[in-house]
């Protein structure tokens, strides 16, 4: 292996070190009382290592958040897959992952995860809705912003209330609230 593959391959297990105890961090304390220090001490990595691989703690969250997308986007093409199962998946992913879906009771979290399905969805209303007949330009950012609200408001009431409302039932809610919003625009 050359170094820049060696290079490339220590950061990676160090990000995967860092994230993991970020995340598992959050799930016992409030996000703001996790400092970048108490990361380090928690994945055995110096502090260099951490600002070589983020920039700061929000960025972790950016980042996983980055990665399930990109999986999402993998697995959907949201011109053509219904609605609900793309919605089921959202909930399935975040059952099976506890110390992210921990994290999203911390209004601090819930706060960047809503900026990144913001950033998501002006992403597909761009390519998959702004030519449907009822799509207005003008209010599309009214339209993303509504749609990300009340997705993270569904998602963070899901999570306090400790996932106990099975997935499907959650994507057929989803898709009856938020009916209006992605049919509207079609």
């Amino acid at each position: 292996m050359s170094n820049v593959q060696n290079d490339k391959a220590s950061r990676a297990k160090s990000a995967e070190k860092i994230e993991r105890a970020f995340f598992e961090l959050i799930r016992e304390r409030r996000y703001s009382d996790v400092s970048v220090i108490d990361i380090c001490e928690a994945a055995g990595v110096a502090r260099k290592t951490f600002y070589r691989n983020y920039e700061s703690k929000a960025q972790v969250i950016e980042r996983k958040a980055d990665r399930e997308f990109a999986k999402f986007l993998e697995q959907f093409n949201p011109e053509t897959v219904d609605t609900r199962v793309m919605y089921l998946y959202v909930y399935e992913r975040i059952l099976s992952d506890k110390p992210f879906a921990a994290a999203m009771r911390d209004d601090n979290v819930i706060a960047i995860l809503t900026e990144k399905i913001v950033e998501y969805f002006e992403n597909i209303f761009e390519t998959v809705h702004c030519n449907a007949p009822l799509f207005e330009p003008r209010l599309g950012g009214y339209y993303i912003r509504f749609f990300a609200v009340g997705l993270e408001s569904l998602l963070k009431s899901w999570i306090d209330d400790d996932c106990k409302t099975p997935p499907m039932t959650m994507a057929a809610l989803t898709e009856k609230l938020l009916y209006g919003v992605t049919r509207q625009t079609r």
